[in-house]
């Protein structure tokens, strides 16, 4: 929970502080005009003193440095290597004699003739089924 006591105090503070900006300003002014006019005791000058919180060398050229780099050629890469995995599992090996593996031409057609049977059987049943319901649809009607 905020208290009321923060929130005017912090109000109260950029109040304050937006009121005295413009007198500070005329203070500083007044300040240096005062300079002007008294003229400095014998054997001592006026001199501009630097009141900031950081310090800083005042200068009126700034310091000029030249540097020069090279860069070296650029190398060609070598080619990448292909990426070759780690086997896993074990190797096996299974040795295939000529007349090991079927011909595909000669024992797929028994195969191919029994698919081909089946499907025209199951065409000409469905076919038969549906001549069968339209007649007793038909014979219905005349009833």
């Amino acid at each position: 929970m905020r208290s009321s006591y923060n929130g005017r105090r912090g109000q109260s503070q950029t109040t304050f502080m937006q009121q005295a900006a413009p007198h500070t300003r005329r203070y500083a002014q007044g300040v240096t005009e005062l300079l002007d006019e008294i003229p400095p005791v014998d054997g001592r000058r006026h001199g501009e003193v630097q009141t900031a919180p950081y310090l800083e060398e005042i200068t009126d050229r700034l310091e000029e440095t030249e540097v020069q780099t090279q860069t070296d050629p650029l190398l060609e890469r070598p080619p990448t290597p292909e990426f070759v995995p780690l086997p896993s599992g074990i190797d096996a090996e299974t040795q295939i004699q000529t007349g090991d593996l079927f011909c595909f031409d000669k024992e797929v057609a028994p195969l191919l003739a029994v698919l081909v049977g089946k499907t025209l059987h199951q065409a000409v049943t469905e076919v038969a089924e549906e001549e069968e319901i339209a007649a007793i649809r038909r014979v219905r009607a005349t009833f």
